[in-house]
Formats: structure tokens, sequence, C-alpha cells
């Protein structure tokens, strides 16, 4: 169940980025033509962070790279709130890639879900997991 939660919380960063990000980018940069880079940024920073956060969670363990990339979401969280309250679009730029890195983290749960059930009760866990996905978005 927990891991329902938290993949719940790490996935709705994404939406929450690509419904909020253009409109608070217009606020702190003048011209429209770059308010769409923090959604391009959040979409890089999870393509480039997939491979590492499985490596990582192969040889480290998954908890490990759960906490870890948890730790990362609340400080881009942070930095992203500092950035618009200063109005640096450059370092919004780059708190939207740290969430990028959270939302390749929460990709890994569904992992730990299926191999933390018994093989009769993964299709349960994967529904779960899905319905999840549900409500982050």
């Amino acid at each position: 169940m927990d891991t329902f939660f938290a993949q719940a919380l790490a996935m709705c960063a994404a939406p929450l980025m690509v419904f909020s990000g253009a409109l608070a980018s217009r606020e702190i940069i003048d011209s429209s033509l770059w308010t769409t880079l923090p959604v391009a940024s959040l979409i890089i920073g999870t393509a480039s962070s997939v491979y590492p956060a499985s490596y990582f969670a192969k040889r480290l363990g998954r908890k490990s790279v759960f906490m870890v990339g948890m730790l990362i979401g609340c400080g881009a969280a942070l930095l992203a709130m500092l950035a618009l309250q200063e109005q640096s679009f450059i370092g919004f730029i780059f708190s939207s890639a740290l969430i990028g890195v959270v939302v390749a983290v929460g990709q890994q749960f569904r992992f730990a879900a299926m191999e933390s059930v018994t093989p009769d009760r993964m299709s349960k866990a994967a529904a779960r997991l899905m319905i999840a996905g549900l409500i982050s978005a």
C-alpha cells in the first residue's frame, strides 16, 4: 500500500509541471517563445535519468534509490518555489529537470511492487499501481 501512495505522489509531478510550467514561466520571462522550456526540461530530465535509476536500483537496492529520489523531489520542489519567487527562469528550468529525475525514479515503483508479491497477486499489484497512475493524473 505504501508503494501505491508513493507512486501516486511521485507521478503527479509530471502532470503538474505540464499544467503549470508554462503558466509559471510566462510570469517570469517576457517572451512566450520560452514558456514550454520547463516542460522540455522535465522530459529531458526524465529521459536522462531512467537508465541511471534502474542501474542504481539494481546495484544499491530499490529502497535506497526511492529514498534518494524522493529527497531529490523535495529539494526540486523547494528549488522551483524559490526560483519562481526570485523570478529565476534558469533556476526553474534546473528544478524542472530535477523533477524529471523523480518521475524516472517513480517509474521503478511498479517493478518493486511486482517483485514484492507472490506470482498469484502480481495482477492485483499491477492494477493498484495503474489506479495510482490515474490518481496522479
